[in-house]
């Protein structure tokens, strides 16, 4: 039986994909499809025999042919697909049962089809392994190396490889306190991103990104479902017994919490698609070893370091950050002003009268810092209201913190937290959190009656309650009032506060979202609009509903009371 070298196979899809060359490597191939047919047909052949001799020549063209960009990007799937439908046609004219190397590789390499990874990608993947293979070829013959003058070169090799190890070495491992809930296998990721190493002649770099995956369970292993009998010798039986859950709910993803966070070192040329597909991939070989399906879905967060991805590719960051500077100047000029010159000239007016003084005092610190810390009461104003208020706050605050703990990829003992956590007392005011909301709906409501029938006494009529024009006015009033602070925050959301830090936790979710559905928050209908995409800061869903309660509820229920 023929044996053929496992480099014949990249040397095959070197000869199909340099249309522009003649001669390579000692070789000669005619530049039409009738001689490079003939040349995979030999390496398929049962009658030839591998000569040894041939070795250095067949290396020379594995090296060519990972180091030339051009095949690179020549080399793509499609080329791969007609490769191996190519290789099978040949294997299928072999002599039955007798079976070669060459053969044996085709059928594992073709499940590459499944793959659909970009040709450079794969290139570099490539490049890895065989750097792998090199360095663990030059380890055996540093072994047997007798001469003390060849081991400066072995050990200059080896070093040079050494690199395969950084990118292991930033791989998800698996950690302590998996049973209780620590799904987090990060890596690392300085180590990861600090790769660097020169792929071919040309130049170019083999430079390491650092992705985060994220392994999605079905909902019928859901874990959160079997907490409330956790105690229960039968809780698995007592769950799957007493389920109402229908069977298409069950094959959906549970996307609360994954299942696992896996930290991949992968080439920076790589995309997220490429990435995912590779996992994907590997986890589906898994689950076909074990008989089981456990994943639902794959989802991969990597970070390129290319200009698109970084502040200065991006027009609206620079847009934000440029305002965010005028925005500092004009308060030091505005402060400065204020306490040096408009303070002398007039230091018993509260303001001025010329629009142009009123917009430079606007951005004074001095001027708005006694406007926010003033203690003075105004007339007819709830102060126990102001109380509420406060202590609702902190009631909010301390509930989102908990919950976006429990959400965190640093929680390592989710599992227990969750069974014990809501067992004890003084825990109770964070488990009953989203009441705190409730309040400020009160509080808005309570508000709105309180200035309608105000103003209702004020003028001794109840007509102003059906009057267009003054419902207008309310609307105009408050949506002024909240919207121009609300497109900040959300200009500086999306933009800055994706650059300000890095890192495997950094996870700027609204950058995406807010670019397809800002409109929605403006409007506020966000809690209605759009909710199959990428929601824009989902944590003001309170707005919106504050605004319809206004703008729907209250007029319809004040011309009900005036009539």
């Amino acid at each position: 039986m023929a044996r053929q070298p496992l480099f014949l196979i990249p040397l095959i899809c070197y000869v199909y994909a340099d249309f522009g060359n003649d001669k390579f490597d000692g070789f000669t191939v005619q530049n039409n499809p009738g001689s490079r047919d003939a040349l995979v047909a030999s390496l398929f052949s049962e009658e030839d025999e591998y000569d040894e001799e041939d070795g250095p020549i067949m290396q020379s063209l594995f090296t060519q042919f990972l180091a030339d960009s051009e095949t690179q990007l020549i080399l793509d799937m499609d080329f791969f697909k007609h490769f191996f439908s190519y290789a099978e046609a040949y294997r299928d004219g072999a002599v039955e049962g007798n079976q070669n190397l060459m053969r044996y590789m085709v059928t594992i390499i073709n499940k590459l089809k499944e793959f659909d990874v970009s040709s450079a990608c794969l290139s570099d993947l490539m490049h890895y392994a065989v750097t792998a293979v090199e360095y663990a070829t030059h380890v055996d013959d540093h072994r047997n190396c007798t001469d003390c003058k060849c081991t400066p070169f072995f050990q200059q090799t080896k070093n040079e490889r050494q690199w395969i190890f950084n990118v292991l070495d930033a791989m998800g491992k698996v950690p302590s306190g998996i049973t209780a809930g620590n799904n987090l296998w990060v890596g690392s990721w300085n180590t990861c991103r600090k790769i660097r190493t020169v792929k071919n002649s040309q130049g170019q770099l083999w430079k390491g990104m650092y992705c985060l995956a994220h392994l999605e369970a079905y909902e019928r292993n859901n874990p959160l479902r079997a907490l409330n009998h956790a105690g229960r010798v039968d809780a698995h039986c007592y769950k799957e017994s007493n389920s109402s859950m229908p069977e298409d709910d069950e094959a959906k993803c549970f996307s609360l919490i994954p299942m696992l966070n896996f930290g991949v070192c992968m080439p920076d040329s790589c995309t997220d698609y490429d990435v995912t597909r590779i996992i994907t991939f590997a986890v589906r070989l898994a689950e076909s070893a074990v008989g089981r399906e456990a994943v639902c879905d794959v989802k991969v967060e990597c970070r390129h370091e290319n200009e698109e991805n970084s502040m200065s590719g991006d027009s609206l960051a620079m847009a934000a950050l440029y305002f965010l500077i005028y925005t500092i100047i004009m308060m030091v000029f505005g402060t400065l002003y204020d306490l040096f010159i408009y303070q002398k000239e007039h230091p018993t007016t509260k303001g001025s009268n010329h629009w142009f003084l009123r917009m430079i005092l606007a951005y004074s610190v001095y001027k708005n810092g006694l406007e926010i810390l003033q203690t003075s009461k105004k007339e007819g104003e709830v102060e126990c209201l102001h109380g509420i208020r406060f202590l609702s706050m902190c009631w909010i605050i301390l509930g989102h913190t908990y919950y976006y703990l429990g959400r965190s990829l640093t929680t390592d003992n989710l599992i227990p937290t969750l069974i014990n956590f809501p067992k004890t007392f003084h825990t109770q005011i964070i488990v009953q959190a989203p009441l705190a909301v409730d309040s400020f709906f009160l509080l808005s409501g309570l508000l709105a009656s309180y200035i309608f029938f105000k103003k209702l006494i004020k003028d001794k009529t109840i007509r102003s309650a059906t009057n267009p024009l003054m419902w207008l006015m309310i609307y105009i009033k408050r949506y002024t009032r909240i919207t121009p602070t609300y497109a900040v925050i959300m200009l500086f959301d999306v933009t800055l506060f994706t650059y300000i830090s890095s890192g495997p936790f950094w996870r700027p979710i609204e950058k995406l979202g807010c670019r397809i559905s800002w409109w929605t928050n403006f409007i506020y209908m966000n809690n209605f609009l759009l909710q199959d995409k990428e929601c824009c800061m989902g944590w003001t869903w309170y707005l919106a509903n504050d605004v319809q309660f206004h703008y729907v509820l209250a007029p319809m229920l004040f011309i009900t009371f005036a009539k």
